[in-house]
């Protein structure tokens, strides 16, 4: 039951809603055309319903968040991210500490301060002089993905007491590579992250002084950042190779015979790659040789 709220029962009302209405509905005309037979306590169940009206003149505020709630941000039909973000944030601004909104919602504590965060960071960038006006719904996404990286979300700088991020000029970067940056005509450029889950890879280079270079420089891109961070960060390729070697070894005589085409083309494919780079080496070595001699 909501706190501070008055429940009148009135079993003699009868309250209708879209969804359970048109399904009583759809039942009594079954039972009219004879297609299927109720009994009399049934059809009572049907036509005589026993709810509970709220009083509007008492009900507090939120109630009209918290009952929608309890059915489309944790029930059966959810909204959107956005939508039970907002939710949240209206909740908490209405007074109600953050576990008293994640209990009236269904929610974790955990999952209803991340999307009060997120819905906070829309709001900062619709009151930005340059790109309030590009701050759609549908870029809450983009800050729902910051706030589950760790070094994007301190890059930004996000103050819980502020609620804001607080590095100015790092957020505005952020905003112009979610929307493209606005040239002299008013026209947006290119998008640096065109989907939301970009964030995800620009927080795989974020902490590399190099492949941040490449990604802000004019022309630069995720991918091509990413390939420069992979050529001077190598992985480590030796335990892969053993593990493949070890794998290989212990396979028995009867799986070697029941191997199966696709299973059969991969062995044959990592044999030919396996050539392929002892082959590479050598003529690396030949060519290192020869320009020695020369």
């Amino acid at each position: 039951m909501l706190p501070h709220c008055r429940l009148n029962q009135s079993p003699s009302k009868r309250v209708t809603r879209s969804y359970p209405g048109v399904a009583l509905r759809w039942l009594l005309e079954l039972h009219d055309s004879g297609k299927e037979t109720f009994s009399g306590e049934q059809l009572e169940n049907f036509t005589s319903l026993q709810v509970l009206l709220l009083d509007d003149q008492i009900a507090p505020d939120n109630a009209k968040w918290i009952l929608p709630g309890l059915r489309h941000v944790s029930g059966i039909k959810e909204w959107g991210a956005y939508q039970k973000a907002r939710a949240v944030h209206t909740l908490r601004e209405g007074g109600m500490h953050p576990q008293q909104v994640a209990q009236s919602l269904g929610l974790a504590t955990r999952t209803a301060n991340q999307l009060w965060r997120s819905y906070l960071a829309l709001e900062q960038m619709g009151a930005d002089e340059e790109y309030g006006e590009y701050a759609q719904p549908n870029l809450y996404s983009y800050f729902e993905e910051v706030f589950k990286r760790t070094n994007v979300r301190d890059w930004l700088g996000w103050s819980d007491e502020q609620r804001r991020f607080t590095n100015g000029p790092a957020i505005r970067e952020f905003y112009g590579w979610m929307v493209g940056e606005p040239a002299e005509d008013g026209e947006l450029g290119q998008r640096k992250l065109p989907e939301a889950k970009s964030v995800r890879e620009l927080g795989s280079i974020i902490d590399d002084r190099t492949a941040m270079a490449v990604f802000r420089s004019s022309g630069g891109s995720l991918t091509k950042a990413q390939a420069r961070f992979e050529a001077e960060h190598p992985q480590e390729w030796l335990p892969a190779v053993l593990d493949a070697e070890r794998i290989l070894g212990a396979l028995s005589p009867d799986i070697l015979r029941s191997l199966t085409p696709e299973q059969l083309a991969a062995v044959q494919a990592l044999r030919g790659r396996v050539n392929q780079v002892l082959l590479d080496r050598d003529r690396l070595l030949v060519d290192a040789n020869g320009s020695h001699n020369s």
